[in-house]
């Protein structure tokens, strides 16, 4: 039941964050827009206190490890407890592999097996000296001094055996997404063929913007048959539609695939969306503008009797002359896109 809970508590984490946390500043957003100018500090709060409560936790004067942390996120993390003392900690594959406690003053604290079951000992790292020999005790005191760090291990698995690995990295080259959350800016994407498509005019769905992985679209699985087209990713297959070519299938709610066009004129423009669905698709998509405004509101799509029975969906989109890049993002899935014609 815990791993449940905890799974769920992953789940809620990261809809909250794409949700909110909209702005390339990495901060959120009050009322969840990309153009709002009031963030929203107490979600990065809530966030990392929740975080820091399912790594290690001592509010009752028990310290424990991962208590709480999602079966397929791997962390390393450092969380201040009781006694201005410091937690480091280091879990993989949904195992701590290392714990370490920061003493910030002398102390007897009570541990709860990172462990169960297993053997455990605590090894005090500035003079080597082992504090709590082997037990399969829990809990467990640790008689601190103030200014130590006490390795607490697993016995079969001292610290000594555990493999190195050199710190390395290179400076980020285009920011950090989840779903549509970005954190930084990245580098501009270019029209498919060089030239931005004409509004009014048609656009073909598979002619998104170049860029790749989260600059011109965002997919989260590869599983189309015509990806000798583009072979990025992109889920393309060839349309039974009037006029040939390919669409985009297998969606899903989060994706998202950007198309820089050229407005002759400002003003409110007819679009007419050529969707394939086997059943009616509630909400199952809108248009964006560059800041994320919605230009078209919900889409909803009808049961069109198969992935390459095709039908028109009209919708209205206000846009402003010249050049701009418009997203259109799935909100859910199971429906297919062939083009998109503005008029």
């Amino acid at each position: 039941m815990v791993k449940y809970v905890n799974e769920f508590k992953a789940q809620a984490l990261v809809a909250n964050t794409q949700k909110y946390q909209l702005l390339p500043s990495g901060m959120a957003s009050l009322f969840g827009s990309a153009t709002s100018t009031e963030p929203y500090n107490e979600q990065a709060g809530v966030v990392a206190a929740t975080l820091n409560e399912a790594l290690v936790q001592d509010y009752d004067g028990l310290l424990r490890v991962a208590p709480a942390w999602p079966s397929t996120w791997d962390v390393d993390g450092t969380v201040s407890v009781q006694h201005n003392s410091k937690v480091d900690v280091q879990v993989r594959n949904a195992v701590p592999s290392t714990v370490v406690l920061e003493a910030g003053a002398n102390a007897a604290m009570q541990v709860r097996s990172p462990w169960p079951g297993q053997s455990v000992q605590v090894v005090d790292a500035n003079t080597g000296a082992t504090v709590v020999g082997p037990t399969t005790t829990s809990p467990f005191t640790i008689n601190t001094s103030g200014g130590h760090a006490y390795l607490i291990e697993q016995a079969a698995q001292p610290f000594t055996n555990l493999p190195y690995a050199q710190v390395t990295g290179t400076a980020a080259a285009a920011a950090k997404h989840l779903g549509p959350v970005r954190i930084g800016l990245d580098p501009p994407g270019k029209p498919y063929g060089g030239t931005p498509a004409a509004v009014p005019g048609l656009v073909q769905a598979e002619n998104y913007d170049t860029g790749g992985q989260g600059v011109g679209y965002s997919v989260s699985a590869v599983n189309g048959t015509a990806n000798g087209y583009r072979p990025d990713g992109v889920d393309l297959e060839a349309t039974a539609d009037a006029g040939g070519g390919y669409d985009i299938g297998w969606t899903t709610g989060g994706q998202w695939y950007r198309y820089t066009v050229n407005a002759a004129s400002a003003g409110t423009y007819t679009l007419s969306l050529r969707v394939a669905a086997p059943n009616a698709a509630s909400g199952a998509l809108h248009l964006a503008d560059a800041s994320g405004t919605n230009l078209t509101g919900t889409v909803n799509i009808p049961a069109t009797g198969g992935w390459q029975t095709w039908t028109t969906v009209t919708v209205q989109a206000i846009l402003p002359a010249g050049q701009q890049v418009l997203t259109l993002a799935a909100d859910t899935g199971g429906w297919n896109i062939n083009s998109l014609q503005f008029g």
